[in-house]
């Protein structure tokens, strides 16, 4: 039997993904939820603003344990990268800036 959690996270990521890859973003999902973000994406070289990068953490519901908000701020920060978090707005997934 699978977990319905992780079917639905699962499936929130790679919506994400998709919307990410139709804007030109190179995405590399992490599987399992064993990483400090579910989803990492990078701007190309040629676009503005130039390599950007992404660290995104993709939650149903929308909740972020304090211990995963920091790990996610610090490595973004360490790393040059925008931590984000999944966030449902009138019925659409879209990325919220975490601070």
């Amino acid at each position: 039997m699978t977990n319905i959690r992780y079917e639905k996270g699962r499936g929130l990521e790679y919506r994400i993904q998709v919307k990410l890859r139709a804007q030109d973003l190179f995405t590399v999902r992490s599987a399992g939820s064993h990483g400090v973000a579910d989803i990492v994406a990078i701007t190309p070289a040629n676009k503005w603003p130039p390599v950007d990068i992404k660290f995104i953490s993709c939650k149903t519901p929308e909740y972020i344990s304090p211990n995963e908000r920091l790990r996610l701020l610090t490595t973004a920060q360490k790393y040059g990268a925008t931590p984000y978090l999944t966030v449902k707005e009138t019925g659409k997934w879209v990325l919220k800036v975490l601070e």
